[in-house]
This record gives C-alpha cells, sequence and structure tokens, in this order.
C-alpha cells in the first residue's frame, strides 16, 4: 500500500473551509442527546449514525492508519465531487449543497430516510432473536408467575434459542450497517459474503470492538436497575412532591440519554475504523472481493488505491465464523445485562430493542 495518500488541497478551499469546530460537534451533540429522549426522533439519530459511519469510514480509508493528516484527508475529501458531502461533519436540518429548500431541510430528509432504512436492515438480525427472546419471556417466566408450570421447558428453551442467534449476529451488525453506511445502499447490508470477509479481515479488532460494547452497557443497564433501589439510595425521592419527582426523572433520563449518545458515536466510529481497516486488507490481499466498492472509490478517487498483491488470500465466511465464536463470550456480556435488566424493570419493548444495536431510545 502506498505510504501516502496523493491527496492535493485544492487551491479554492482554504484549510479552514474543512475545519472541524469543537462549538459546532458539542452542539451537534446536545442536539442528538434531547433527540434520543423519544422514540419517534430517535430515528433521526439512527440515520444521522450512519453519515457519520460513512465519514468517518472514508476518512479512515484515506488516512491510512495515520500516515496521512487528517485536513489533508479533508480537503482532498472536498475536491471530489463524488465524495465532497463527506468532508463536512454531518448535520441536523441543513445541507451545504443544492437547492434552497434542499439546503434549508435536506439534513432532516436524509437522517429520517437513512434512519429509517437502517432501523429495517437492523431488524433483520435483531428481530429473529427478539421476538425469541419476547416468546421465551411470554411462554417461561411470565408463564411460572401466572401458575402455568407444565410448560415451563417452554421458555427457557426459547429464550436460550434467541440467545444463540443474538451472539452471532450481533458480530454481523456492526460491520454489516458500516458497509451499509459507505456504499450508500440498503442492500449493501445484505452482502452477506463480502460483510463475513470483512470480519474475517478486521480479525481481533472486532474482539475488542465487542468487548468496548459490553463494557459501555453497563451504565445504561444500571439506568435501567437503578429505579428499583432508588428508595434506598436516595430515600429523600420518596417525600418528592409530583412536579419535582417528574424533574428528578426528566433529569434522570437525559443523563442516561447522554451516556447512550456519547457511546454510540464512539461505537460506530470504532466500527467504520475497523471496517476501512478490512477493506484496506482486503483490497492488497483480495481485490476480487472489494471491486465495484465505494471503499474501492474513495481511495481511487484520491489516487490512493493500493497496488494488489500477485497472490490473492482471501478470507471466507468459515474465518469468520472462527472469530464469531471467539467473539461469543463477549457479546453475552451484553446479552446478560439485557435479560437482568428486565428482570428488574421489565419493559416489552427491550426484548426487541436495545440502543446499540436498534434504536438509541431510553424507555
Amino acid at each position: 500500500m502506498n505510504e501516502r495518500a496523493e491527496i492535493v488541497l485544492p487551491q479554492a478551499e482554504a484549510p479552514a473551509r474543512v475545519a472541524e469546530s469543537w462549538f459546532g460537534a458539542l452542539l451537534r451533540g446536545l442536539i442528538g442527546v434531547l433527540l434520543c429522549l423519544t422514540p419517534v426522533t430517535a430515528v433521526l439519530v439512527v440515520g444521522w449514525l450512519m453519515r457519520v459511519m460513512a465519514r468517518e469510514g472514508a476518512i479512515s480509508l484515506l488516512r491510512q492508519d495515520g500516515k496521512v493528516a487528517r485536513a489533508d484527508v479533508l480537503a482532498g475529501l472536498l475536491a471530489s465531487q463524488e465524495f465532497k458531502s463527506l468532508a463536512r461533519p454531518p448535520g441536523w436540518l441543513r445541507l451545504s449543497e443544492g437547492s434552497l429548500i434542499r439546503r434549508g431541510l435536506g439534513g432532516f430528509w436524509l437522517n429520517l430516510i437513512l434512519g429509517f432504512k437502517a432501523l429495517i436492515a437492523s431488524a433483520a438480525c435483531v428481530l429473529p432473536f427478539g421476538l425469541l427472546w419476547l416468546l421465551g419471556w411470554w411462554a417461561g417466566w411470565d408463564n411460572s408467575f401466572n401458575k402455568g408450570y407444565e410448560q415451563a421447558w417452554v421458555g427457557p428453551a426459547v429464550g436460550f434459542s434467541g440467545v444463540a442467534i443474538a451472539l452471532f449476529t450481533l458480530s454481523y451488525l456492526p460491520i454489516g450497517l458500516a458497509h451499509m453506511a459507505l456504499e450508500r445502499r440498503t442492500a449493501a447490508f445484505f452482502e452477506i459474503r463480502r460483510v463475513f470477509s470483512l470480519i474475517a479481515w478486521a480479525g481481533w479488532r472486532m474482539w475488542l470492538l465487542a468487548l468496548a460494547t459490553a463494557l459501555a452497557a453497563l451504565p445504561l443497564f444500571a439506568y435501567r436497575g437503578l429505579p428499583v433501589f432508588m428508595e434506598g439510595i436516595y430515600p429523600e425521592i420518596a417525600q418528592l412532591e409530583p412536579d419535582d419527582l417528574k424533574e428528578f426523572a426528566g433529569r434522570y433520563r437525559l443523563l442516561g440519554a447522554l451516556w447512550m449518545f456519547a457511546a454510540l458515536v464512539w461505537l460506530r466510529k470504532r466500527a467504520a475504523r475497523i471496517y476501512a481497516f478490512a477493506c484496506r486488507r482486503a483490497l492488497v490481499d483480495d481485490p476480487v472481493l472489494m471491486a465495484g466498492s465505494q471503499a474501492r472509490e474513495v481511495l481511487r478517487a484520491a489516487g490512493a488505491l493500493p497496488e494488489p498483491s500477485e497472490k490473492s488470500k482471501a478470507r471466507g465466511p468459515l474465518r469468520a465464523l472462527v472469530w464469531m465464536v471467539a467473539m461469543a463470550p463477549l457479546w453475552f456480556g451484553l446479552v446478560a445485562q439485557i435479560f437482568v435488566g428486565q428482570f428488574l424493570n421489565h419493559a416489552w419493548a427491550l426484548w426487541l430493542s436495545h440502543p446499540f444495536y436498534a434504536l438509541p431510545w431510553l424507555p
């Protein structure tokens, strides 16, 4: 691979035009936290995160593990007619180009459409095990609570079947979403052979992503469980007036949304960087796999397309399955948090959704 991408800063654009403002990032973050407070507006967050992943993936492809300055990469993207939209951080309302209406509301519409598409794609992974968990709760624990002991075995059997499915599909989801984000096609999420091969190329980095996800979910697990013990932790809550109690609950939800949004942004960016790493490896050792991909086009447009190796070293689905088995205990850390959290504070919708792999909303 080239040591440095041949990215040239166009004379018509000053570096300040692509500078990333801390104030702008903070403002976008605060808006994102507020949007996470309702399930309807959380769809916009899903779409916005897809745009974040696409941008981070393109930047990581061109930076080549930090060998190219980020400012040079942003300027190079800005010089590309096809990929200049990735040069600037995605917004919540406006777009930087197009007609007057598109400039004013294009970002909102794009976030909404991408959010629905990403949720539909995620549902293909989530619903198989989520529905089994929901059925397992109804047929097992809920059935036992209502004295239906004769069928007590049904719930655990169905629930653990869902766990087995979840431990594998949760490994697919982050790379599948990163691939869909950069490709800008919903169908890209279902390119199973390509995504599995990229998981194999990512290797131990996927293991670390699974570990980081399980650890980042711990505060959300605490968020679910603490209300059950709140009177013991904060006895004064029992004497609060209704308005004061509502204000306390609002601050509690806001704090949970703040952590959830910050962690989710970090995890999605990390997944995009891992995806970019895997794409670069595949472009060198398995160029047939990446033929026609947007990852290849980003590098080609910047003059940074690596030379393929003389001998192909393809990594197929079998190697990806080995890594998925290795990651299963780490993903079980997240699954266990979901189950224990449901015992502490049950909400049926949370069998089908978790902020880190579906709708970023805390009921």
